[in-house]
C-alpha cells in the first residue's frame, strides 16, 4: 500500500508471467480513482510497446475490497513521498 499525500493511498495489485500482465489499481479517494481510470488507457499503451501482453487493468475504490484481501492489509505498508521507475 502507497501512502501518498495529496492522492491518498493507492494500492497496486500485479501479476506479471512471460511478459503477460494483469492487475488493477485501488484508491482510496475517488477523485485519484478518476485520475487513474483515466489513465489506465495510456499505461497499457506503454506497457505495450516495451513487449508486454496486457491481459486486464482495473481501477477500484480500496472501500469496494474485501478486509480480507491481501493487498490491503495494514502490516505492509511503506509510505513514499516520490516514486521514480525507469524501464
Amino acid at each position: 500500500l502507497l501512502d501518498l499525500p495529496s492522492l491518498g493511498e493507492i494500492a497496486i495489485d500485479l501479476t506479471v508471467f512471460k511478459r503477460q500482465i494483469s492487475g488493477r489499481v485501488l484508491t482510496g479517494q475517488q477523485e485519484t480513482n478518476k485520475l487513474v481510470a483515466q489513465n489506465v488507457d495510456d499505461l497499457e499503451a506503454r506497457l505495450q510497446s516495451i513487449g508486454y501482453r496486457v491481459e486486464a487493468l482495473a481501477t477500484a475504490m480500496l472501500s469496494d475490497v474485501a478486509p480480507d484481501s491481501p493487498v490491503v492489509e495494514t502490516g505492509n505498508r511503506a509510505k513514499l513521498t516520490q516514486i521514480d521507475v525507469s524501464i
